[in-house]
């Protein structure tokens, strides 16, 4: 089965975001940029301590190193409403399930 994050492999990494990689409790995070005439998206790219590749269900229109951090201790939330995570809402959840 092809990676879900296979179609980022020829991007660059988003600049102003860490250029490379970093590591979070084994997971290999990077934002990889998707640059469009209108708009430029980033993605939030995990791969997991197995080799598991995913695109984190954060917002592609912000880059937050804290945002997916915070999604891999919540163990990847699944959302409850529409559209992906905003940073914002994720530091939310976390200081809920934490009180």
């Amino acid at each position: 089965m092809k990676s879900p994050i296979a179609k980022f492999k020829n991007f660059n990494h988003a600049p102003g975001y860490h250029n490379n990689p970093w590591v979070y409790k084994g997971h290999i995070c990077r934002m990889e940029e998707e640059e469009e005439e209108d708009n430029r998206k980033i993605f939030h790219c995990i791969t997991c301590p197995d080799g598991t590749e995913i695109i984190a269900n954060i917002s592609s229109y912000s880059a937050s190193m804290l945002a997916m951090e915070i999604y891999i201790d919540l163990g990847f939330p699944k959302r409850t409403g529409v559209g992906p995570w905003h940073p914002e809402e994720l530091i939310k959840l976390r200081d809920k399930r934490n009180k």
